[in-house]
């Protein structure tokens, strides 16, 4: 009997090196899929990083629509006031999202604008991103007055 239980164990430890195995080649390729589109990227990355213009602290300045601001709070009220003059009808039906275009430019950088539908219901989100700058995360900002926040990404 000892042989056969032996024989079980070393095939169910083959059976797992196997899987470990396939898991690892996977992983290896996703990695190297990740690694060339991250390559691919870096060249508009860099080139975004080249234009844009420092806004910490009293460097700030904003263009929403056509108006300039170097106040943070004035700039989360013109978002406000040009993402409810944009997103007249809201999200077309039976789309997710609707783009607004170009809500303005921070750090020399052109920002689009985009209404997301909440699918945990509430109100739509808007959606802040720069324009031609791959693998980044939208910031998701609450259009509803006096629900503005300073968000970290936007300087």
């Amino acid at each position: 009997m000892r042989i056969n239980d032996d024989r079980t164990r070393l095939e169910r430890l083959h059976r797992a090196y196997q899987r470990n195995q396939q898991a690892l080649s996977r992983t290896i390729v996703g990695g190297e899929a990740r690694f060339d589109d991250a390559a691919a990227q870096l060249p508009a990355i860099r080139a975004a990083i080249a234009a844009s213009r420092d806004t910490r602290g009293d460097a700030f300045e904003m263009v929403v629509g056509d108006r300039r601001t170097t106040a943070r709070p004035e700039a989360a009220r013109l978002i406000q006031e040009w993402t409810a003059a944009n997103s007249r009808g809201g999200i077309p039906y039976g789309r997710s999202e609707h783009n607004l275009g170009q809500l303005g430019e921070l750090g020399g950088l052109p920002i689009d604008a985009a209404l997301r539908k909440n699918f945990s219901g509430g109100a739509p989100t808007l959606e802040l991103t720069i324009r031609d700058v791959p693998a980044q995360r939208p910031v998701t900002v609450d259009p509803a007055p006096g629900r503005a926040h300073r968000n970290k990404a936007l300087g």
